[in-house]
């Protein structure tokens, strides 16, 4: 079995094409640079190294020409109770512009009638079913949750996978809206009792992914996993690969291990851009894994099932 490694980005910034896609997805629907970066464990200015490098110039450049009077008016009207939209309206700036304005000047964000909080049932996930193990595995590649009152929790995909997304909503049983961008679409929801149930699962604040016991060598949980943080390749190989923090990288192995032979240990993992490591299998070691994820299947990331059929349909 052969390693394959994910080709670095270049001037030493370790970032691989799968995370940099998402950090464009993320970019050019507005969400906060801070929260990107946050979200990805990397800093601010390997943000913007990204964004530059694929075109992407600043987003919020007329919030700088702002003079320091209006800078303090709009802090001022945000305290007197007018919503950030209609103060971004008033200003000729995005909405997001103001909401950076307003962390950056330490002031605690408000709930309102734009906060959404919407209808949804947080005990889908209190039974493991095929269901519920995916998702929680598709989440803890791809969704940020923050704390906040109440917490929030946010699912942002290439608009390519629209489709995941209001699966996703409909397991949730949520009439939750749909924010859409040029290339991205993203699900935002404020619910402290989601939150609660991702953290039982291990998907903490902060970036903590930590698979539990109870899911360990459960299949639909790694599917998720590696439709949200993996990739799948036909050629010139069938490779399979998965990237994450450390724990999910190993617990993978852990389950690989179940139907490979693999003297591969933590130690020979390829490491990515901190905190991030990644792994692969090739041939036939990759067709028996995927082969074990993707095999009557019943819930799965459409376009990652089609390339999945095409390798076994080869083998």
């Amino acid at each position: 079995m052969k390693l394959c490694y994910i080709t670095p980005m270049p001037r030493g910034v370790n970032i691989g094409p799968h995370i940099q896609q998402k950090i464009i997805d993320a970019f050019t629907s507005n969400e906060r640079i801070s929260e990107i970066a946050e979200r990805f464990s990397i800093s601010i200015a390997s943000v913007w190294n990204v964004a530059h490098r694929h075109g992407l110039g600043p987003r919020n450049i007329k919030i700088y020409k702002l003079t320091w009077a209006e800078r303090q008016k709009i802090i001022s009207l945000y305290k007197e109770g007018m919503h950030t939209p209609d103060i971004a309206k008033r200003f000729g700036v995005s909405f997001v512009s103001i909401c950076d304005l307003l962390e950056r000047a330490n002031i605690q964000r408000r709930l309102s009638a734009y906060a959404n909080i919407r209808t949804l049932d947080p005990t889908v996930f209190d039974t493991i079913t095929e269901e519920s193990a995916y998702w929680i595995g598709f989440l803890m590649a791809d969704c940020h949750v923050r704390e906040g009152r109440p917490h929030r929790f946010e699912l942002h995909l290439s608009k390519q996978d629209e489709s995941q997304i209001l699966a996703f909503r409909d397991f949730l049983k949520s009439d939750a809206g749909l924010q859409h961008s040029q290339h991205s679409v993203k699900i935002s929801i404020r619910s402290n009792a989601l939150i609660e149930r991702l953290n039982k699962y291990g998907i903490g604040f902060n970036g903590v992914r930590e698979p539990k016991p109870e899911l360990a060598f459960d299949r639909h949980f790694w599917r998720g996993l590696i439709d949200g943080d993996g990739s799948l390749c036909i050629a010139p190989t069938p490779i399979i690969h998965l990237i994450g923090r450390l724990p999910v990288v190993e617990g993978f192995l852990s389950f690989v291990r179940q139907y490979v032979t693999t003297k591969r240990q933590p130690s020979q993992i390829k490491r990515c851009a901190q905190p991030t490591y990644q792994t692969a299998f090739s041939s036939l070691a990759a067709c028996t894994i995927i082969r074990v994820l993707y095999a009557d299947s019943h819930v799965h990331l459409p376009r990652k099932k089609l390339i999945a059929d095409r390798i076994l349909a080869a083998k």
